[in-house]
């Protein structure tokens, strides 16, 4: 997950901005890893962890384990591949990717022709919103890509989505195929299902040593949600912000998950420039439940009901039509189909 302050927990700004960087060298090798380990320490998540990372690269600059990488793609993998190696956050990556090290460096030109264009790539992608249907016998269906930054442009995409499947008896919310995005824009989703303004997550940023505490905003305009019976289809893909959702549901018992096992990542992320190049995406705060009191990094969140993502759908529909109370028996149908 991306948070507000950071333009959103899925990389939205991309400006074509091609600058040519040198094959690498010792000098820039030791920039950047000098400048990954700054980083680390300033921003990640867990302090004593993120001290560990830091000495890691170190040592291994410090033993030329970098010095033949010439590639600067390879020194990026090299770079992932160490830091994780010391502990493993599904979140953090380095790229060598001069599009985005442009981007975050703060040295855009023309800000609103920037802002129009990633605008207008969001309209291209539907906010996230992939499609929106009404299935037989008057089931809803929302399948979500990823969750767009919250704005007026995204929130009359949502609002647009679920007014259309507002009339139906249950609705069915993919996140099968679901990725990163805001935390905001999820809050916005859920309060969709609550007739009271209610305390669904919190976000702990480790920097600043403070909590973003997340509310439902519930709207009558939505009412017909608040009992409405809901599903959440989940694969072993299922990730970040489309976890958190889920997650939220699921400690609420508001939905029922239905497919596999997710991913595992919990934290909100912000990129982070290295310089030459180079950028990391360094987690720096993390979700926490209300309800749980915990979260889902690096374990998953485990379906209601198991079953194989190609078939999570169709048990779904076949709840919802037959209302069955008992899944191992719906999934027995499914599968004998």
């Amino acid at each position: 997950m991306r948070t507000k302050r950071f333009i959103l927990l899925v990389p939205f700004i991309m400006l074509f901005h091609a600058r040519s960087v040198a094959q690498l060298n010792p000098e820039k090798i030791h920039a950047v890893v000098d400048s990954l380990s700054r980083q680390l320490n300033h921003f990640y998540v867990f302090k004593n962890e993120a001290e560990k990372m830091s000495a890691f690269v170190q040592n291994q600059l410090l033993h030329k384990a970098y010095d033949s990488i010439t590639n600067p793609q390879l020194f990026a993998k090299a770079l992932t591949k160490d830091v994780k190696s010391v502990f493993r956050d599904e979140h953090f990556h380095v790229d060598y990717d001069t599009v985005t090290a442009y981007e975050v460096s703060g040295e855009i030109e023309d800000i609103p022709a920037f802002v129009e264009k990633k605008l207008n790539q969001e309209r291209e992608k539907k906010f996230g919103f992939k499609s929106v249907e009404i299935l037989n016998n008057n089931i809803g269906y929302i399948e979500i890509s990823y969750f767009s930054r919250l704005n007026q442009y995204s929130k009359a995409a949502a609002d647009s989505a679920f007014l259309k499947v507002s009339n139906c008896k249950a609705l069915i919310i993919d996140l099968r195929y679901g990725s990163g995005g805001s935390p905001e824009m999820a809050n916005y989703i859920i309060s969709h299902f609550f007739a009271k303004k209610t305390h669904v997550n919190d976000i702990y940023l480790r920097k600043e040593n403070t909590t973003i505490k997340y509310f439902t905003s519930p709207d009558p305009s939505f009412a017909k949600f608040y009992n409405m019976p809901l599903y959440v289809l989940s694969n072993h893909t299922t990730f970040s912000a489309a976890e958190a959702l889920t997650y939220q549901l699921k400690s609420f018992k508001r939905a029922k998950i239905i497919g596999e096992k997710t991913r595992g990542g919990a934290h909100v992320v912000s990129f982070q420039p290295l310089g030459n190049g180079f950028v990391a995406d360094i987690p720096f705060g993390k979700a926490i439940s209300p309800v749980t009191k915990s979260n889902w990094e690096g374990q998953g969140i485990a379906p209601d009901v198991d079953c194989e993502a190609k078939d999570a759908l169709d048990l779904a529909i076949l709840t919802i039509e037959t209302k069955k109370t008992n899944p191992k028996a719906v999934v027995n149908t499914v599968q004998k189909k």
